[in-house]
């Protein structure tokens, strides 16, 4: 253990969590470039702290427990991005596995298994880019479609579903509230649709994305 293994090591997870926080940012998803990178960053500081501290102390110290604690410790931050909808439907679990994915790459980090560090980027990468094609695929070819869209005024909220439902789309869920946006003039709608199979799911979206009341759209997978 150098200086030279720590700037390495430090190096690599920044690196690795950026490659794998980037497919996220992409997508828009609650955690992104920064937050993949951090969390490899401590993952990482935490085994390279751990092994310096077995060998200070001459092996008296358990040289897995701060690896262990961060594996369980990152279900906190996983948690935040995991959101429930109005029928008990769990969105966001894809984000927070790949932060747990992304921890468990940067203890490997630390520990100096480069080898094993790679390979899991390489793996955890395809199924959260790569994979991440497919994914969309399938959704578009769904039915059932949730989104959360921001608009506004309450008028326009208004205005928009009538839109909708004149579509021939139905409404499943539905919920409003202006409570987790920035500015108190905007709403929040968080929708469960039923979209016919005579309606272009592509084209739907893109027909509510281009309406002026309309400030913000993204689809929930």
């Amino acid at each position: 253990m150098n200086l030279v293994s720590i700037i390495l090591r430090l190096t690599m997870a920044v690196i690795f969590g950026g490659i794998i926080g980037y497919g996220r940012e992409r997508e828009r998803r609650p955690a992104g470039l920064r937050t993949h990178i951090l969390v490899s960053i401590g993952a990482t500081l935490a085994m390279i702290t751990n092994i310096y501290m077995c060998k200070i102390y001459n092996g008296y110290t358990d040289p897995t427990r701060l690896g262990a604690q961060v594996i369980s410790g990152i279900g906190f931050l996983g948690a935040g991005t995991i959101i429930v909808t109005g029928k008990n439907k769990v969105r966001g679990l894809t984000t927070a596995a790949g932060l747990w994915a992304c921890a468990c790459m940067g203890l490997a980090i630390g520990a100096g298994f480069y080898s094993g560090a790679i390979i899991g980027c390489l793996f955890i990468s395809a199924v959260t880019v790569a994979l991440a094609n497919i994914d969309k695929k399938i959704n578009r070819n769904s039915r059932n479609i949730t989104l959360y869209i921001l608009v506004n005024s309450t008028t326009a909220a208004s205005r928009l579903l009538q839109d909708i439902q004149s579509k021939n789309v139905k409404i499943s869920d539905i919920e409003i509230s202006n409570n987790n946006v920035s500015s108190n003039d905007l709403i929040g709608i968080l929708l469960g649709l039923k979209i016919s199979r005579e309606v272009c799911h592509y084209d739907f979206i893109e027909s509510i994305t281009n309406k002026n009341e309309v400030i913000f759209l993204q689809e929930i997978n």
